[in-house]
């Protein structure tokens, strides 16, 4: 069995579902559990169609009801609700799970993870994935917090060592640093991670935890030594790269638009299979947004070539 590890608000309930979806999709029946962190915003009546919807993929599903209480005073905002910081304490929500595999809600599974989660940790934390775009688009960060560009990790793929985590110091460990060092957190929760985790963790091929919304980075920041010097950034255009966690962690996000960039489909793919599943007329909504620039350029043309 495969544990994962997920939390979310009713808001994004649905792209918590679409990720589920693709588990299941690549992995069959019975072979997933989640483990789905929560507190009040995650309503009643959101759980229950969670749980028959995991029920009809074969997919276990436990609530993890989470009191926010212990996480009062740490960063968080509208974008940073204090729900993020509720992994940092997987270890002891969990004393009877020795390892997991912690996901954003915004990442479609491309391939089984067995490979990963039974992979060998040692006495490791953590095996993670480096954040090549913050890299280029925020190299601020990782000085911040003293750690290397090559070492600083992505938290939105963890492969946790619950075990090892709860013997150094559990999520209070966690909790203590992200307390001791707010003023130098950029990414507060992922930060607070990389402080306590990056020393003790291994370092996964970028396919684990890949942004789809790379090459449009790539081609905005041209020019950036980054893209030529970090060996995630030249690993991502390998010709035999190919991504198994699509990880859409950028705006636009992929339910505001369908072909903003690549793999974009991949999540549509997916939603229609969940209980949000968007009607026929959203789906048509949403295509002519995302192209209403394409379909006057070419409304413009055909008029131009008329007129001619």
């Amino acid at each position: 069995m495969i544990n994962i590890a997920v939390g979310s608000d009713d808001g994004y309930a649905p792209h918590a579902a679409t990720l589920i979806h693709s588990l299941a999709a690549v992995h069959g029946r019975d072979k997933i559990k989640i483990y789905y962190y929560c507190d009040a915003s995650l309503s009643a009546a959101v759980r229950g169609v969670l749980a028959a919807y995991c029920k009809k993929l074969g997919v276990g599903l436990q609530f993890l009801e989470v009191d926010p209480a212990r996480f009062q005073g740490l960063h968080a905002n509208e974008r940073l609700p204090l729900l993020c910081w509720y992994r940092v304490c997987l270890a002891d929500f969990l004393p009877e799970v020795d390892r997991i595999l912690y996901l954003d809600t915004d990442i479609v599974a491309m391939q089984s993870v067995d490979e990963i989660f039974n992979m060998d940790m040692g006495d490791k934390l953590a095996a993670v994935v480096n954040d090549h775009l913050a890299a280029i688009a925020f190299p601020e960060v990782a000085k911040r917090v003293d750690i290397p560009y090559e070492d600083y990790f992505n938290s939105g793929v963890m492969l946790l060592n619950l075990k090892a985590i709860r013997e150094a110091g559990g999520g209070e460990r966690i909790l203590k640093i992200a307390r001791e060092n707010m003023d130098r957190l950029y990414f507060p929760d992922q930060d607070a991670l990389n402080l306590a985790l990056g020393p003790r963790s291994i370092m996964l091929d970028s396919r684990w935890n890949y942004p789809p919304i790379t090459a449009r980075y790539f081609e905005h920041y041209r020019g950036n030594p980054m893209i030529e010097s970090l060996p995630a950034c030249r690993r991502v255009v390998a010709p035999d790269f190919k991504p198994a966690l699509l990880h859409f962690l950028a705006q636009p996000k992929p339910w505001v638009a369908f072909d903003a960039y690549e793999y974009v489909w991949e999540y549509h793919r997916h939603r229609a299979h969940t209980p949000w599943a968007p009607s026929k007329k959203e789906t048509l909504l949403w295509w002519m947004r995302t192209h209403m620039s394409w379909m006057q350029k070419t409304w413009r043309a055909l008029r131009g070539s008329k007129a001619a």
